[in-house]
């Protein structure tokens, strides 16, 4: 076990996924969350659950206590619970601890529609304003944090969130286009992408996918046929999206891969348990 603490911002999905497996390897973990009744689940051994709104300035003092403490930090706050302006001051408030290091959970939207493969070093193309806002959110933690990295997730998935699930059950139209590409990586995944980031000092940032980029018609195809629903049907009402998401230079730079090359494993070895 590592003498140092960490603190999870954002104890969701994926915060839930990275506690399970990996809090084990440190002195204790500090959980946050706006919510008094989430921090009321907050149990077991070496774990305190710590009541923070970053969008509020007055609750950050929370974390006054943990101010002499060597730290990993980890963000897992969905962008848009964010204010930007606010998370910079925080950012800099964050800054006054003694951080060892500190990973941001982005997302692959900074590379906006490009056509053709992308990696970790692509040039980003901030086509819509959610990609201008989430490079907003990397470059304030970038700049204001030491020993900060940025890892851009692709869609996440796992035991209990199966991306399109819902819609196929209601039997909605599907927007965008079958030809559009999807780019996934299952949770635990993301979880040792992170881990193995937060035990390096690569500067990042890093791409957290799979090892298969499908097409939106193929993957939805072959879900409904899983599920026994009928086929899906797409609105056709978007530009296309060809961005196919590579892991292969953060897998070198990580000694990192993925145990599920791709959501074929995981949904076989979810009809394998049923």
């Amino acid at each position: 076990m590592s003498d140092r603490g960490l603190l999870l911002i954002g104890y969701g999905f994926l915060g839930r996924c990275f506690v399970q497996q990996y809090a084990h390897e440190f002195a204790h973990v500090y959980l946050t969350s706006r919510s008094a009744q989430k921090l009321l689940a907050v149990s077991g051994k070496g774990m305190t659950g710590l009541r923070l709104d970053i969008n509020a300035a007055e609750s950050w003092s929370s974390l006054s206590a943990l101010m002499d403490r060597p730290l990993a930090v980890c963000c897992f706050l969905t962008p848009g619970q964010l204010d930007v302006e606010q998370f910079a001051g925080f950012v800099a408030y964050l800054n006054n601890h003694t951080i060892c290091r500190a990973v941001l959970s982005s997302s692959t939207v900074v590379y906006g529609a490009q056509t053709g493969e992308v990696n970790s070093d692509s040039a980003l193309s901030l086509d819509s304003g959610r990609a201008e806002r989430q490079h907003r959110l990397e470059q304030h933690w970038c700049a204001g944090l030491q020993n900060a990295a940025i890892i851009r997730l692709a869609g996440l998935y796992g035991p209990g969130r199966i991306i399109g699930q819902r819609s196929l059950a209601d039997q909605r139209l599907l927007p965008g286009r079958a030809d559009d590409w999807l780019n996934l990586i299952h949770v635990r995944d993301a979880a040792a992408l992170i881990k193995a980031m937060l035990d390096s000092d690569t500067p990042g940032p890093e791409l957290g996918c799979d090892d298969s980029p499908v097409e939106r018609g193929q993957y939805y195809t072959e879900l409904a046929a899983w599920l026994g629903l009928p086929g899906p049907v797409f609105a056709g009402d978007a530009a296309a999206r060809y961005r196919r998401c590579s892991n292969a230079l953060t897998r070198a730079r990580l000694d990192w891969q993925p145990v599920y090359p791709s959501y074929r494993e995981f949904l076989t070895g979810l009809q394998a348990e049923s």
